[in-house]
């Protein structure tokens, strides 16, 4: 009973702390230590122990991986009852051992061994340990035990460097750090009790707020290689040589190249119409086996089989390139909507992607991108650290911004109003940029059946019939246009002899989309794009109806972005026009309340209707 409640006391602490907050578990104690013993030996050990608050908590199972030069040792784990009584000891047949092959990988060693912590009563407490020997110092573990809504007592971290090579590491938000200890070969840091870090939408980069640090070694071994990592240029000149294949495409190849081109006038066009080429010709599947993570198939390889895995399809587009005469180079990036571990300061490969950069055009290809447009950078890759692969030159330089350009979403409807006859309306739903990315991901493998439902899903109205359909997308910029038209029974609504139309059918804007109420926010927050959505509306009025009300055009503007609607009668036709634009930015948490109330102000005129009477 004492241990029960020392627990209620430590609930109590954590709601009062954070506004109420209960996490779904409590963190007593977290531990890891990792022994670095020789270039090609690190053994990492881990021990938590947490309370298991309510169901649904990502503690409730244990995941551990393991492959390529990475072993696990050992694992024990027990779970407790409210009372600190023992319930469970895990034993060898408890764990699951089982392939973590990715759906696009067709060769793949990674693996997990797998526990599930469960019980029938709340709360219960679980503690576990396990042992992970690294046949490499590369991939050096990454201390963050902070999360988001979860209440820590205390973690700590201890790395010991056995060896004679160089460590190095980046602290992120140090402040939150109560001890620092960095002694001879041994280095401890320990977070004690921090306060409860709420979750908010609209955070800018997670590197802001919580507290991570990561770890580099200026030499490593894999496989049979020794990598020096003592800088960007070292390491990508390792990374060069890994993949730089001698076997390259076969003379009939070539020819079927060159022929390809022989009507292109501009290095541009020739750069299209090979990236387009590749696209058609490629499948992309992934191959990670042994070193096969970093060292990519040859040309020859992928020609032939007609696939192949990010670094083996850059591979294949520059030998491609080559022919042509343009001049490109492998680039080693992360892939990834979290916060990136690539810094300038720190030489971590913390890479997941290879794709390829054309110098003179300063143009950005991803060969595993089936559908995407030539040179646009996907918004998981934009303004991050990449390794430009060159023979004793590689450096590090940013990948395009998405940040600078603005991003679109333009619909333009026509809507013919029927009393007796169905209602027919014309869309017109032209995207750019971000709103690209998300529609080609949407539509572009997409047959026509499949267009029609996703369609009859997300359209708001109840269609009668859906009489076209069309998508089609640019080769060469992030534009792509949805167009169909349908047909109506359940639209307008009639009361008596009036209709009541809202001014934006099916496009309404909705403030909680962007931003949600916060009675005191406690982080800053961010708009990440420089955003335009647009609604374009000619309204055909039904015979036998004039208009009532009609509501007044409006215009408003802040620092957060621009409000215009336009609303206009001429004859039997209203025509509404409204442009939103959101202003990219950073904001201190004092202006939440402003964004918030802007946008909030914007849904209210969202709302509006105007009115249609009968004629007399």
């Amino acid at each position: 009973m004492k241990y029960f409640f020392l627990l209620i006391l430590t609930l109590i602490s954590a709601s009062t702390n954070a506004e109420e907050i209960t996490p779904d578990y409590i963190s007593h104690s977290y531990t890891e230590t990792v022994s670095i013993d020789k270039i090609d030996k690190v053994t990492q050990i881990v021990e938590h122990h947490y309370t298991i608050l309510k169901p649904g908590s990502d503690v409730q199972n244990l995941f551990i991986h393991y492959g390529y030069l990475k072993d696990v040792k050992s694992i024990s784990a027990e779970v407790y009852d409210s009372n600190g009584k023992l319930v469970k000891k895990f034993k060898k047949g408890d764990i699951t051992d089982h392939s973590a092959i990715s759906s696009f990988s067709i060769y793949e060693e990674s693996r997990i061994k797998y526990l599930k912590f469960t019980n029938t009563h709340y709360p219960y407490t679980v503690k576990y340990r396990y042992e992970i020997e690294h046949q490499t110092c590369k991939w050096l573990p990454v201390f963050a035990p902070l999360k988001f809504d979860h209440k820590i007592e205390k973690a700590s971290f201890t790395i010991i460097n056995n060896t004679d090579i160089a460590l190095n590491s980046k602290i992120v938000n140090e402040h939150f750090f109560t001890e620092i200890e960095e002694k001879g070969n041994i280095y401890s840091y320990t977070i004690e009790d921090p306060e409860i870090i709420a979750y908010e939408k609209d955070l800018p980069n997670n590197d802001n707020i919580l507290p991570y640090i990561i770890f580099s070694v200026d030499k490593f071994k894999l496989g049979k290689f020794t990598v020096d990592n003592s800088s960007w240029t070292s390491l990508g000149n390792f990374y060069y040589e890994l993949n730089d294949h001698k076997d390259g495409l076969s003379p009939e190849m070539k020819n079927q190249i060159l022929e390809l081109i022989a009507n292109c006038k501009t290095e541009e066009e020739k750069v299209n119409t090979i990236y387009q080429f590749i696209q058609k010709d490629l499948r992309y599947v992934s191959v990670q086996l042994g070193i096969g993570g970093w060292k990519s198939y040859s040309p020859k390889y992928v020609e032939e089989r007609k696939y192949g895995d990010c670094k083996a399809m850059s591979c294949y587009l520059k030998a491609c390139l080559e022919v042509a005469e343009i001049p490109a180079h492998m680039m080693i990036i992360k892939s990834s909507r979290q916060a990136d571990l690539v810094s300038e300061d720190l030489v971590a490969p913390y890479f997941n992607h290879a794709i390829l950069y054309v110098p003179s055009l300063n143009v950005w290809l991803d060969p595993t991108q089936e559908y995407a447009p030539s040179g646009y950078i996907g918004s998981t890759m934009s303004n991050k650290i990449a390794i430009m692969l060159a023979k004793d030159t590689s450096k590090i330089i940013y990948s395009p911004d998405l940040e600078k350009i603005i991003h679109s979403n333009k619909v333009k409807l026509i809507s013919d109003l029927s009393e007796k006859a169905a209602s027919k309306f014309k869309v017109e739903e032209n995207s750019f940029g971000i709103y690209d990315e998300s529609a080609r991901s949407s539509f572009a493998a997409m047959n026509n059946t499949e267009l029609e439902e996703s369609i009859y899903e997300f359209t708001e109205l109840q269609i009668s019939a859906l009489d076209s359909i069309e998508y089609q997308y640019s080769k060469t910029v992030p534009s792509s246009t949805l167009s169909y038209q349908y047909t109506t029974e359940s639209f307008p609504q009639y009361s008596g002899n009036r209709i009541f139309i809202p001014l934006f059918v099916d496009y309404q804007f909705q403030e909680s989309n962007i931003f949600e109420k916060s009675e005191e926010r406690k982080l800053p927050f961010s708009i990440p794009y420089n955003e335009t959505i647009s609604f374009e509306n000619t309204i055909k009025l039904p015979e036998g109806y004039e208009l009532e009300y009609l509501p007044e055009s409006i215009e408003k503007e802040s620092e957060f972005g621009k409000y215009e609607c336009i609303v206009t009668h001429k004859e039997n036709k209203i025509h509404i026009k409204r442009d939103i634009s959101y202003k990219k930015g950073t904001f201190p948490k004092e202006q939440y309340q402003e964004a918030y109330q802007f946008f909030q102000d914007l849904e209210k005129n969202e709302r509006e209707e105007m009115v249609l009477v009968k004629k007399k």
